[in-house]
C-alpha cells in the first residue's frame, strides 16, 4: 500500500489543510521560493485575452500566477525557426507585467521529426531565442516538443541544444524550460539528460490519474517519496515541476476539490519549488472533444485558490506548513 499525504475521502483532512496554509500566510503576496505557472493558449482563433486578463486580475494577479507560458505560435516549420505574431500576444505582455505576473513564451507544439533535428541543428537558434526575449522583455522561453519517434540520441542532443539557449538567455535573465511526458515520448522524459539544460521540468505525466493511486505512481517518477535534494533519475529536486490538467479532458477526478488539495498538499510537503498548470481558461464552458470521446470542461476557478495557498506558502513558514500537511 502507497502512503498518502491525506486520505482522499476525508473531508476533515483537507478541510484542515486549507485553514493550517490560510492561517501560516499573513496575506495572500507569495514568496519567491516556490512558483506556479500556467500555460495559455493566445495564438488560438477561440482565445479570449481579454477575459483571460482580467479573471487573472480580479483573483490577484500575481497571489496565483509566478508566470504565464504562452504560446504566441513559435514553432519550427519546413525546417525554420518561424516567431509568431498573434494579436493577443501583444497584449499579455505589458498586463502581465503590470500585475508582476512573469511572462515567457513556449516553442511548440513541434511533432515533426525533421523539424525538431532541424532545430537542434540550428547554430543561430540560441541567438534568435536570446532576440526574442529582449524584443518582448520575457521572463524565459520554454519548449514544448513531441515528435514521435525520437531517439535517446535525439534525448541527448536536446538536452545540449537546450544547454545553447540557456547560456544564451542567461546575461539577460530569462530561464529555459522544458516539457517532458513519458506516457507518450520516453526521449522526453529523460530526465537527467534534459535538466542538464533547463531550468524545470515541466512533467505532463502527472496530468491526470485517474485517481489517487494512478496520479501518485506518475508523479513519483519525478518526485521519489520522502524526496531530499534529488528528484527522480538522479535531477535535483529545484529542478522538479509536476503539470496539473486544468479541465476534465483526461477525467472529472482531475478538477475535484478534494483532489486538488490532496496532490496540492503532497507537493508542498515535498517541497516542489514549481507546479505548472495546463491550461489557463476564463471561460467554464464544455465542449465535446472528439480526440478523447467525452466533453470537456476547463476548471481554472477551481484551481485558483490552490494556487494562491501554494504560493503563500513562504520559505520562512516551511517547517510548520510541514508538520501541518504530513498527517503522519
Amino acid at each position: 500500500m502507497r502512503r498518502r499525504v491525506i486520505a482522499p475521502g476525508l473531508l476533515v483532512p483537507i478541510l484542515a489543510l486549507s485553514v493550517a496554509i490560510s492561517c501560516m500566510a499573513a496575506s495572500d503576496r507569495p514568496t519567491p521560493s516556490r512558483s506556479f505557472s500556467w500555460w495559455y493558449h493566445a495564438a488560438s482563433t477561440s482565445t479570449n485575452v481579454t477575459a483571460a486578463l482580467a479573471l487573472l486580475r480580479s483573483a490577484g494577479g500575481r497571489a496565483v500566477a509566478s508566470s504565464w507560458l504562452v504560446y504566441c505560435g513559435d514553432t519550427v516549420a519546413n525546417g525554420t525557426l518561424a516567431f509568431g505574431s498573434p494579436p493577443a500576444c501583444a497584449t499579455l505582455g505589458p498586463a502581465l507585467r503590470a500585475m508582476n505576473v512573469a511572462y515567457e513564451r513556449v516553442v511548440g507544439h513541434v511533432d515533426d521529426l525533421a523539424d525538431f533535428r532541424a532545430l537542434l541543428a540550428e547554430s543561430a537558434a540560441p541567438g534568435a531565442f536570446a532576440g526574442l526575449v529582449r524584443a518582448h522583455g520575457l521572463a524565459g522561453v520554454s519548449f514544448d516538443m513531441e515528435p514521435p519517434d525520437m531517439t535517446e540520441d535525439d534525448a541527448a542532443r536536446y538536452g545540449a541544444f537546450l544547454a545553447r539557449v540557456a547560456a544564451a538567455l542567461a546575461p539577460l535573465g530569462a530561464r529555459v524550460t522544458v516539457y517532458t511526458y513519458s506516457a507518450h515520448h520516453s526521449a522526453i522524459a529523460n530526465f537527467s539528460v534534459l535538466a542538464r539544460g533547463a531550468a524545470r521540468l515541466l512533467d505532463g505525466d502527472t496530468y491526470s490519474g485517474p485517481d489517487w493511486d494512478g496520479w501518485l505512481s506518475r508523479y513519483e517518477r519525478l518526485v521519489p517519496p520522502a524526496p531530499n535534494t534529488t528528484g527522480g533519475a538522479g535531477v535535483p529536486l529545484a529542478k522538479a515541476g509536476p503539470a496539473m490538467m486544468i479541465s476534465t479532458e483526461r477525467g472529472n477526478w482531475t478538477c475535484e476539490p478534494g483532489a486538488i488539495a490532496e496532490r496540492m498538499a503532497r507537493v508542498a510537503a515535498d517541497g516542489v519549488p514549481e507546479v505548472a498548470a495546463f491550461a489557463f481558461q476564463p471561460s467554464p464552458a464544455c465542449h465535446f472533444s472528439r480526440k478523447y470521446n467525452r466533453t470537456v470542461c476547463p476548471c481554472t476557478r477551481a484551481w485558483l485558490p490552490a494556487a494562491r495557498r501554494f504560493l503563500a506558502l513562504g520559505g520562512r513558514r516551511w517547517g510548520r506548513a510541514r508538520a501541518a500537511m504530513v498527517g503522519v
